[in-house]
């Protein structure tokens, strides 16, 4: 969506928007996965790792 909306705020600006736009839109999805994933990868790791807790747990 970062991408989608950097690329739209390029569009039509410049004579070379066959070459810019694309590779904007490209570059600002990049960057916001990078700075995204790392934070996603931690949530899913600590869910992962409270299903098996929980899974262990005893009942009695």
């Amino acid at each position: 969506m970062i991408g989608a909306k950097l690329g739209k705020f390029v569009h039509k600006t410049t004579p070379v928007d066959i070459i810019i736009t694309p590779a904007i839109t490209l570059c600002a999805g990049m960057g916001a996965v990078y700075a995204i994933a790392p934070a996603i990868a931690s949530l899913m790791t600590s869910l992962g790792q409270f299903i098996g807790w929980a899974r262990n747990y005893p009942l009695s």
